[in-house]
């Protein structure tokens, strides 16, 4: 078998010249890798020397804090790409928050994570979801068919929840279910487990809250507000943050079949079902309704979410990383 043979490549003479434009070459492409690793994930002395600086600054102010900072990150901080470093407090869940050095100054976004409270209130908030068997809910609904099942504080009127002069959730504070910074929320969404949705009445939609509560009951819990969104065939139920004292335990016998309608009366009585309808009929008409397919039966002036507080806090002012 003949084997190929290729043209010898031409040899280049090994002169002073020669070996310095192969080395000025070499550093070339030394400095070009360098350039788009440090675009990438950051120059690592330059990280290492963040993080000891960092480090330096949080002793000096608080020496006795137990502050430990984390490896620095090549990230986006203030508009800029950065060296941000994680920053926690030994022995303490509440804190943590992000640093950068910026012209010699360090800078942290503690205002924005732990001195409005934010970071305990997620904690919180998770200690209070894990009240809650999702499972047996769905099992206790018993063919309604929930998702985005939630429990979760609720603001009532409080719009200022995580004011950084005088947070609502204080670092540090215990989970306590008989002693909650706020009231509570157990939301769910409901669809109909048929190919075909059937048609929703404002009495079927009402009684959803119903089951809602006698569900959350039958695991001991007792939320202050119950919420629904309500699906079928041609409506969408918006019934959100009823208060608990408005949704009776069960429903009255005769409106429990399929045909639910609420019993003519033009004064109901307080916390029974016909009382839950009239005031749920009374928000649809504050609210204007106008939507062919959407029936908001949510309060006309609620508060603003603690989602949407948290959204305004992020992007206020004052949220921003400050100096130490």
């Amino acid at each position: 078998m003949n084997k190929i043979k290729w043209p010898a490549l031409p040899q280049i003479r090994r002169t002073p010249l020669t070996r310095v434009i192969a080395a000025l070459a070499a550093l070339v492409l030394i400095a070009a890798l360098v350039l788009v690793v440090e675009r990438q994930v950051g120059n690592p002395f330059t990280a290492r020397w963040t993080v000891h600086a960092i480090n330096d600054a949080l002793q000096a102010k608080y020496p006795r804090e137990g502050y430990v900072v984390g490896n620095a990150r090549y990230t986006y901080a203030d508009g800029k790409r950065r060296y941000v470093c994680p920053v926690y407090q030994t022995g303490e869940e509440d804190v943590g928050f992000s640093a950068y050095l910026s012209g010699g100054q360090v800078y942290t976004n503690r205002a924005l994570t732990v001195d409005s409270g934010l970071n305990t209130s997620n904690r919180l908030r998770n200690k209070l979801a894990g009240q809650l068997d999702t499972n047996r809910l769905c099992r206790d609904l018993k063919g309604r068919s929930p998702y985005e099942t939630t429990l979760t504080f609720y603001p009532e009127n409080n719009d200022q929840v995580f004011d950084p002069q005088s947070p609502l959730f204080r670092v540090g504070m215990e989970f306590s279910a008989d002693d909650l910074p706020l009231p509570t929320v157990l939301y769910t969404g409901f669809h109909s487990a048929d190919r075909e949705p059937p048609e929703v009445t404002l009495e079927e939609a009402a009684a959803y809250l119903v089951a809602l509560k006698q569900a959350a009951a039958n695991q001991g819990l007792a939320c202050d507000y119950y919420s629904a969104t309500v699906y079928g065939r041609n409506t969408t139920w918006l019934l959100l943050d009823v208060p608990a004292d408005a949704i009776p335990d069960q429903l009255p016998a005769a409106e429990s079949s399929d045909e639910l309608t609420a019993a003519e009366s033009t004064a109901p009585e307080p916390g029974s079902f016909d009382a839950l309808v009239a005031l749920l009929q009374d928000r649809i008409t504050q609210n204007r309704q106008t939507s062919p397919t959407v029936t908001d039966a949510s309060p006309a002036n609620s508060a603003r979410s603690l989602s949407d507080q948290r959204i305004a806090l992020l992007y206020s002012e004052d949220s921003c990383f400050q100096p130490l």
